[in-house]
């Protein structure tokens, strides 16, 4: 679980993969779209008419997020309208998978990873209080054939057991076991406050579970949601002033 490997431009291992729906095809089966599609382990298929195009199918197949944007100063120009504009244009696509939300969010707030240089101390050389609000409006959701981070997970098969077909059910509970993982990380070893909003869903024990102590909100509407994030904002204010 290390959160802040930065990748080595000579080392072709440590480095991301490119995301190329179109060129990725997967096993044209009869019940595609159930959560244990038997034609995974089906003979060998080897005529194109055996196959679909990933990116012919709806996003929440085949999905490239809207891009994370880094953290950034009011000095650097960041205002209420430049953050209401990005907000304005984000995605809900590609299913509800916690774990890589949250990872992303630690990568860059982490001063010990691949943006640390850009957040190890404020301009003016103090130290940062570091907080990660954490907002889902979703339980966990993925689906095997869908080409998510890993890859196309009925087939490629990297968190999972090579040699058996996994389940929708097996996948969440993977990415529910990493979300535990990575939310003690972020408590536990670099020392951040993390807020949880479950926002129009149940606030289960793994959201709760997951936020510092007394940092879990559950908001059920718009209005409620607004009240959660004003009273954060009060409390990470309060907390500044009082260190």
């Amino acid at each position: 679980m290390d959160v802040d490997s930065i990748p080595d431009p000579s080392n072709p291992d440590t480095q991301w993969r490119p995301f190329f729906p179109a060129l990725v095809f997967a096993r044209q089966v009869s019940n595609y779209n159930t959560s244990t599609p038997t034609g995974w382990n089906v003979n060998a298929v080897n005529t194109t008419t055996g196959y679909v195009q990933l990116s012919s199918y709806t996003t929440s197949r085949a999905a490239c997020p809207s891009a994370a944007r880094k953290l950034q100063s009011k000095e650097a120009g960041l205002t209420a309208s430049v953050v209401q504009s990005y907000l304005n244009a984000l995605l809900t696509r590609g299913d509800t998978y916690h774990d890589i939300g949250f990872l992303w969010g630690l990568r860059l707030i982490s001063k010990e990873g691949i943006f640390g240089s850009e957040n190890t101390a404020a301009p003016d050389g103090s130290s940062i209080a570091r907080n990660i609000i954490f907002m889902t409006d979703g339980d966990t959701e993925t689906h095997i054939q869908d080409y998510d981070a890993y890859g196309l997970s009925a087939l490629d098969r990297r968190r999972t057991d090579t040699g058996a077909l996994p389940s929708d059910n097996d996948q969440n509970t993977i990415v529910e076991d990493r979300l535990t993982k990575y939310c003690g990380i972020a408590k536990n070893q670099k020392g951040i406050t993390v807020w949880v909003i479950a926002f129009g869903t149940t606030l289960t024990p793994l959201l709760k579970n997951c936020a510092s102590t007394g940092r879990a909100f559950q908001a059920n509407n718009t209005q409620q949601l607004n009240d959660t994030f004003a009273e954060i904002a009060a409390k990470i204010a309060q907390l500044r002033l009082t260190k």
